[in-house]
């Protein structure tokens, strides 16, 4: 394996490692989100997630959606939640 494929593997094995961790995070009793609400109850809080266990710590969702093929317009919307 050359450099470039090391590298490339390393990255996919990282990006799977921490999938797994954050999963974890989010399904345990203490999610890491509850913890920054409460020690940092003023911050912006930006997450990612695939999961609707995430929306009682946020009070907006953004959704954001590919272009359509036909319009090739991309859109967002934002929630309250």
């Amino acid at each position: 394996m050359n450099g470039a494929e090391r590298q490339i593997r390393a990255k996919a094995v990282h990006r799977r490692l921490l999938h797994g961790i954050a999963i974890a995070l989010l399904e345990s009793t203490r999610c890491p989100l509850a913890l920054l609400q409460e020690e940092l109850p003023d911050a912006a809080v930006v997450s990612i997630a695939h999961r609707e266990t995430v929306a009682r710590y946020h009070r907006q969702r953004w959704h954001f959606s590919r272009k359509d093929a036909d319009s090739n317009v991309s859109s967002l919307s934002i929630q309250p939640l």
